[in-house]
């Protein structure tokens, strides 16, 4: 029963913050290669959440097939899927990575995180309004 109450509102808010989390190294992990000769940035492949809530729904979407998939889950089961860039590069080393691009996806990344830190933790003040404490 209490798993009932639970389950689906910090499931889907666990699976997002798992997301927006690797999001975040990738993201890291490419600004740190800025100037790695031949570095192809990577991104995670977004379809990863609607895979996720329709694992949990039962539902299938078709598999879309990536050549360049690195990793299919994190070490907490999160289907997510890192791609290799295959845009050019302008730079005589070869790698293509745009720090300002990178910068402006790492800050929506984090506000993304911080919205659902948000959310979570509005769940568990509504909650314990529920339960009889004050909330806060």
């Amino acid at each position: 029963m209490l798993e009932s109450l639970f389950a689906p509102t910090l499931g889907e808010l666990e699976r997002a913050l798992g997301y927006e989390s690797t999001r975040q190294r990738v993201i890291a992990h490419n600004i740190a290669n800025v100037n790695t000769p031949g570095y192809k940035a990577k991104s995670i492949f977004r379809l990863a959440l609607s895979q996720a809530q329709s694992r949990q729904n039962d539902t299938h979407l078709p598999n879309v097939p990536s050549p360049n998939v690195t990793a299919p889950e994190d070490e907490r089961g999160i289907p997510y899927e890192i791609v290799t860039s295959e845009e050019p590069s302008i730079r005589p080393d070869g790698n293509n990575v745009n720090l300002e691009s990178q910068m402006v996806e790492l800050a929506d990344a984090e506000l993304r995180y911080r919205a659902l830190t948000q959310m979570a933790s509005r769940y568990f003040q509504g909650l314990r309004r529920v339960i009889g404490g004050s909330g806060r």
